[in-house]
């Protein structure tokens, strides 16, 4: 399967949706109007839809004011019916909600056990407005424990974010497969990420502490993140590359005197390859250099190896990335690339 560099954008926010379920008991609508009017005012802009308990029709909201002036209407229409919610559950799963579920009733819902071992179920707060269980309403967040970006074939190549909270992320190599894991306070989150990946592009994965993961798929864009620069080498630097790459002793510039190939620290005066990067890994190309300062890793061979900037490399065989070694000091990775990991 081909391999492909991608530019794309990734976009998510975590603010919970909720939507709201309603016995329309007559002899407790009054309590159950004002807890639900001072829910929509909590959670403004949050509460998107009503239900009410025997009905599916959805009645969507928008400001708190049209739960107010709506809501003895919606009463009428729907007073005395039976206590179902099933065909409702139903609804909200065709439609990928995956918000909270707060359920207003003062007696038995009738099919309410069917649901039990379901995942939607765990999204269920149920308040049973007979017992002012009203302590269950505090149980309404579902909090982000991870975010992440997988897929089929997918190298994470360079990646940034546009934030709201503080994040940091991981890059984990396990059994085949790339993830690049999203850590920090989860309030919304927007990003760039140049990456290797088949046609089918890869997906942002948000798990919550309740409920199924959720899915974003990530969409294609212009490039939006520079590649690194080919720099050109200074000559005498260029001597002392040609003589690793061969293997050879070397004049040094700093002391005067000979040094292995493999000896980059003079013992009287530091780095040798003055201005290069140290422990990251370096691309020498004919009589340029790139560093992998900025990016995690960089495509090689087709698309079909990366070499990471801990000079880990890794190819595309049997379908998945294998990891095959760490570079040397002076290797070549490809077709008149060579690679340098100068470690300190």
């Amino acid at each position: 399967m081909r391999k492909i560099v991608s530019d794309l954008y990734f976009e998510a926010n975590f603010s919970l949706p909720i939507t709201i379920i309603i016995e329309a008991a007559e002899e407790q609508w009054g309590k159950i109007f004002d807890i639900c009017s001072g829910l929509i005012r909590k959670f403004h802009g949050r509460v998107k839809n009503i239900y009410f308990l025997g009905n599916t029709k959805e009645y969507k909201i928008y400001t708190y004011q049209d739960f107010d002036s709506n809501a003895p209407g919606w009463f009428n229409e729907n007073k005395n019916r039976v206590s179902l919610i099933g065909r409702i559950l139903d609804n909200i799963l065709i439609e990928r909600n995956n918000g909270m579920i707060v359920v207003f009733y003062s007696k038995e819902i009738i099919d309410i056990k069917d649901w039990e071992n379901s995942e939607i179920f765990e999204r269920l707060i149920l308040v049973n407005v007979n017992k002012n269980s009203l302590a269950n309403i505090e149980k309404i967040e579902n909090p982000v424990e991870k975010i992440y970006i997988k897929g089929l074939g997918f190298a994470p190549l360079s990646y940034n974010y546009n934030k709201v909270g503080n994040y940091e992320s991981d890059v984990n190599y396990n059994n085949g497969e790339f993830i690049l894991t999203i850590n920090g306070n989860k309030e919304s989150l927007s990003g760039h990420l140049k990456c290797i990946c088949n046609e089918e592009l890869p997906k942002l994965f948000v798990k919550r502490l309740k409920g199924s993961i959720e899915e974003i798929i990530l969409k294609k864009e212009n490039p939006w993140l520079e590649n690194p620069e080919w720099i050109s080498i200074p000559e005498n630097l260029m001597e002392i590359i040609n003589s690793g790459i061969m293997k050879k002793d070397y004049l040094c510039p700093i002391c005067g005197k000979k040094h292995q190939y493999n000896i980059l620290l003079c013992p009287e005066g530091g780095n040798v390859l003055r201005g290069f990067p140290l422990n990251t890994t370096i691309l020498i190309k004919k009589n340029e250099y790139l560093s992998l300062t900025s990016w995690y890793s960089f495509p090689l061979n087709c698309n079909e190896r990366i070499i990471a900037k801990d000079g880990s490399i890794y190819d595309w065989e049997e379908a998945k990335w294998k990891f095959k070694r760490k570079i040397d000091l002076y290797e070549e990775v490809d077709n008149g690339i060579w690679a340098i990991y100068h470690r300190i």
